[in-house]
């Protein structure tokens, strides 16, 4: 589901109402982000416009679309996600990290505000990060994984796995520490 305004939500319900043996979490771009992109930049030197620039704090509200399924796939018994999106920004990942409590607050408090939301899906691809990166990372997953399963909350992350700790996303791309 994505985060257009005027998407037909029919279509959609109708797929998961038929296959609900075989849907059990629905991961959605809703409008929540955690860096609102300028376009006209490219990774890993996104600019984003939340946060003076930074990125890397909670923003937006939640689309009618995913308004509308989020209730219909909680009757089907169907979990509710939120794609956080691709920050492609390093900055952003860097700011989320060091406020691992206040991210993992202030997707609670998404939870609290849109009852029906059962978990988030980082993607952050922002590339080009330092082996400090991916301890920081580790620790932020740590803590934000930690605090959301506490209260029956999922958090799950995109990942590169290489063979070798090489990519343009080195810090994402290391699945064995990770």
């Amino acid at each position: 589901v994505g985060d257009n305004r005027n998407m037909d939500t029919k279509p959609f319900l109708d797929f998961v109402t038929d296959h609900k043996n075989i849907v059990t979490t629905v991961i959605m771009r809703c409008g929540i982000v955690t860096c609102i992109k300028n376009e006209s930049t490219v990774r890993p030197n996104v600019r984003c416009l939340n946060n003076d620039g930074i990125g890397g704090t909670v923003v937006g509200n939640l689309s009618e679309a995913c308004a509308t399924v989020i209730p219909e796939l909680t009757r089907l018994g169907i979990r509710s996600e939120l794609w956080l999106g691709e920050d492609d920004a390093l900055s952003s990942s860097r700011y989320m990290w060091a406020h691992a409590e206040q991210t993992a607050d202030d997707l609670i408090a998404v939870t609290q505000r849109y009852p029906g939301i059962k978990g988030f899906n980082l993607d952050l691809e922002s590339g080009h990060g330092t082996d400090e990166d991916l301890e920081n990372y580790i620790q932020f997953l740590g803590v934000v994984g930690e605090k959301l399963q506490s209260i029956g909350l999922r958090l799950t992350t995109d990942v590169a796995c290489y063979e070798e700790e090489a990519g343009w996303d080195s810090y994402n791309s290391q699945c064995k520490k990770l």
